[in-house]
């Protein structure tokens, strides 16, 4: 990116998303990267600063993180908190070890050196998180100590001359109480950033960043009238008008689905009057699509070809349809997808029954996966323990913010969820499906930038007054009529129409009489029977918000089909 900007570099821990939000807070941008960084990188990428974070391990140990000694000879500032304080003295030559007592929590520092430029308007005793069990007994050459405890001698210690700062406690943190001032000080007054960056700002370099990954070709967006695709379209809609050019824009829906369409819960309103408002807003060049059934239902076998696996039945055969007539005119669609991850858009974020849930929360009722295998498939698979053992496994890893309450934190696990899941599973369906027909797709809200940005944005304030996605509504106040800004979450089309339904139910009972089809080995014909014969029940999704009766029949062809595509020989 063209401004300036400070790198935070990882090295494990809980608080990289915090450190990286404070320093945004100061008008500095700010990126986080691995600490396994190439050093080139780090010097093409020319930072004005660069901030190495905590982490869980010892720095004086075999195979714990660490960093070439180049890296402080760059010339260009360097702020060590926790264990990346501990890491640069380490490697600089100082001496770190196991400490007597261990500091964990508000302790108060004594600042030794006032003049320092991090302690620039600090307080001479002020209150600072420690969280360590080593510390440093000697600073590496070069260095004076500025600050300490009545258990650390070295709470803080600087070698001005080089640029080179560390601090044994975390700034980042709120229960730091001058820790805003302290990292201020060190983007401005030793970094020498001016603190003028905005928000703005990003949204304008993306702009220009997608309009070198488009090049000469022409870009739409996918516009389904809800709030996610509709500001994308704006913000693309507004540049190109200043460029004298006409925006194009796409929607998808299905062949008379004004007439079949359920509303519920999940999907509680049509995309087309909405569209219609925003490509009258937008003075878009819009072109409506639709998927007759026939065609979505033979296009599921061609869905599991572009995933090499089954995938979300007709959510994703219909995709590739759509997809498929988008590009013989365009090069590159921009979704709206990934917002309600990274914003809070999803039930599950509000229902009290799904916040609470000791299960993935957009797959709560395990009963519908299993009702049409066999007994003596059940029998033999725990899938139950399968899946909530991977829930446990991912729960294990959502980094914790000290001085959350409870219901924060489930708040934290939610959303750790749906990124390390949920969402992964749509950004791999518009990937596959697209670069199958041949078009690029770009999903603006997935850019890592804003899912870090917004990782520590307290729920409060994305829930603004109560509103679901409250900040995103916020923000684009003035960019989308009202009744688009404020219309409730619908996702993803999909049909209702009956011909669809009984299409699938012919073909998989076509899939189990035949004695040659692998899906006999695992299905039990005479739940199928029972299963088709009953009313659909459209409102009551098995996975996510689509996933329904219908869709799991449509699973289960591809099923089928993947399991002779590859091949695949079951051995129970």
């Amino acid at each position: 990116m063209s401004q300036e900007k400070v790198i935070v570099l990882d090295f494990g821990g809980q608080y990289n998303q915090l450190v990286a939000r404070r320093i945004r807070e100061c008008n500095v941008y700010c990126e986080i990267y691995s600490y396994k960084t190439d050093i080139e990188k780090i010097k093409a990428m020319n930072p004005k600063g660069i901030i190495l974070t905590g982490g869980p391990n010892s720095c004086y140990e075999e195979n714990s993180p660490t960093y070439s000694k180049k890296l402080f000879e760059l010339g260009i500032p360097v702020l060590g908190l926790c264990y990346g304080a501990q890491l640069m003295m380490h490697i600089l030559g100082g001496n770190v070890a196991r400490a007597d007592v261990r500091e964990y929590g508000k302790t108060e520092v004594l600042i030794d050196k006032a003049d320092s430029r991090i302690f620039q308007n600090v307080s001479a005793k002020t209150v600072c998180w420690m969280s360590h069990f080593d510390t440093i007994f000697k600073t590496a050459p070069g260095f004076e100590v500025t600050a300490h405890t009545a258990d650390c001698p070295v709470a803080a210690a600087e070698n001005a001359d080089a640029g080179l700062y560390v601090v044994q406690f975390h700034p980042e943190v709120l229960h730091t109480a001058e820790g805003t001032k302290m990292l201020s000080n060190f983007v401005t007054g030793v970094c020498g950033c001016a603190g003028d960056w905005k928000m703005d700002s990003f949204v304008e370099e993306s702009v220009r960043q997608i309009r070198e990954k488009v090049g000469g070709g022409r870009v739409l967006c996918a516009l389904s009238g809800g709030v996610d695709s509709s500001l994308v379209s704006a913000v693309c809609a507004k540049e190109l008008e200043a460029q004298g050019q006409t925006l194009s824009t796409y929607s998808f829906d299905f062949t008379d689905n004004d007439k079949y369409f359920q509303a519920n819960s999940f999907q509680p309103s049509m995309d087309r009057p909405y569209v219609d408002k925003m490509t009258a807003f937008l003075h878009s060049d819009h072109h409506y699509l639709e998927c007759g059934s026939q065609i979505q239902a033979d296009k599921l076998y061609e869905s599991v070809d572009a995933h090499d696996l089954p995938c979300m039945a007709d959510v994703d055969s219909s995709l590739l349809y759509f997809c498929g007539e988008v590009a013989s005119h365009h090069k590159v669609v921009l979704t709206g997808e990934c917002a309600d991850e990274v914003f809070g858009g999803y039930p599950w974020f509000h229902k009290k029954e799904c916040f609470d849930a000791d299960c993935f929360p957009w797959s709560m009722d395990f009963s519908p996966r299993t009702m049409l295998l066999k007994d003596s498939v059940l029998s033999l698979l725990p899938l139950k323990e399968y899946a909530h053992a991977a829930y446990q496994k991912t729960i294990s890893e959502v980094p914790v913010l000290a001085g959350e309450n409870k219901e924060e934190q489930r708040r934290r696990e939610i959303s750790y969820l749906n990124i390390k899941w949920f969402m992964q599973t749509l950004l791999d369906r518009m990937d596959r499906t697209s670069m199958h027909a041949g078009l690029e797709a770009r999903v603006p809200f997935a850019d890592h930038r804003i899912v870090e940005y917004l990782w520590n944005v307290p729920w409060h304030m994305k829930c603004k007054d109560g509103v679901v996605k409250g900040l995103l509504r916020a923000s684009a106040k003035g960019l989308l009529p009202d009744n688009v800004l404020y219309r409730k979450k619908s996702p993803y089309p999909k049909t209702y129409d009956p011909t669809y339904e009984n299409l699938l139910r012919t073909a998989i009972l076509e899939v189990l009489s035949d004695t040659r089809s692998p899906l006999r080995e695992l299905i039990d014909f005479n739940k199928v029977v029972d299963y088709i014969s009953q009313p659909s029940d459209y409102g009551r999704p098995f996975y996510g918000q689509l996933m329904a009766g219908p869709q799991l029949l449509a699973y289960l062809l591809q099923v089928n089909y993947w399991l002779k595509k590859y091949q695949i020989e079951l051995i129970l």
